[in-house]
C-alpha cells in the first residue's frame, strides 16, 4: 500500500492543476486500491483577510512589479489549465482559505476529505459549505463549525 501525503491550499494554482492529474493516476489500473491519500492544509496566503483580492496583483507583487513577467506566469497556468479541460481566470478572487481547511478538517473527521477537496470554489468561503454536503455531511454542521471556532487558535 502506497500512502501520499499532498499539502494543497483551495486558492494555490499548482495545486488546483495538479488535483486532476493525481486523481487519474491514482486512478490508472491497478493503482486505485493500492493508494491512500491524506490532504494535508497549506495556507498560500496565511495573511490574507476574509475579504477577496485580485490573485494578479498577488502575483505581481511576488514578481517585484514586473507586469510582464507576471502576465507571462498567468499566462502560462492558463494554457495548462486549457490543456487539461480546466477553468482559470488570470484574474479571479482570492482570499483567506483558512475556513476552507476547517472544512476540509471536519470531513476528514467523517471520511470524506476527498469529497470536500474535489468541490470547485466558485467564490471564497462558498465551496467548503457545499462540499461538506456534496461529502454527505449536512451543511449546516459546516457553517456551524466554522463560526463556531472563529475565534480558535489559527494553527492547522
Amino acid at each position: 500500500m502506497l500512502h501520499i501525503d499532498i499539502w494543497t491550499d483551495f486558492g494555490c494554482p499548482a495545486c488546483y492543476l495538479a488535483k486532476p492529474r493525481i486523481d487519474q493516476a491514482i486512478a490508472a489500473p491497478g493503482h486505485a486500491d493500492a493508494i491512500t491519500v491524506t490532504y494535508r492544509s497549506l495556507e498560500l496566503f496565511p495573511d490574507a483577510g476574509a475579504e477577496p483580492f485580485d490573485s494578479f496583483e498577488h502575483v505581481l507583487h511576488k514578481f517585484g512589479g514586473d507586469q510582464a513577467q507576471a502576465a507571462r506566469l498567468e499566462e502560462h497556468m492558463a494554457a495548462l489549465a486549457r490543456a487539461q479541460g480546466q477553468p482559470y481566470a488570470i484574474h479571479h478572487p482570492v482570499a483567506s482559505s483558512f475556513d476552507a481547511h476547517r472544512m476540509l478538517h471536519l470531513a476528514a473527521e467523517h471520511g470524506a476529505a476527498c469529497t470536500v477537496r474535489q468541490t470547485p470554489i466558485p467564490s471564497p468561503g462558498a465551496a467548503p459549505v457545499q462540499g461538506v454536503g456534496q461529502a454527505g455531511l449536512e451543511p449546516a454542521t459546516g457553517r456551524l463549525s466554522v463560526h463556531a471556532s472563529i475565534t480558535a487558535p489559527r494553527g492547522l
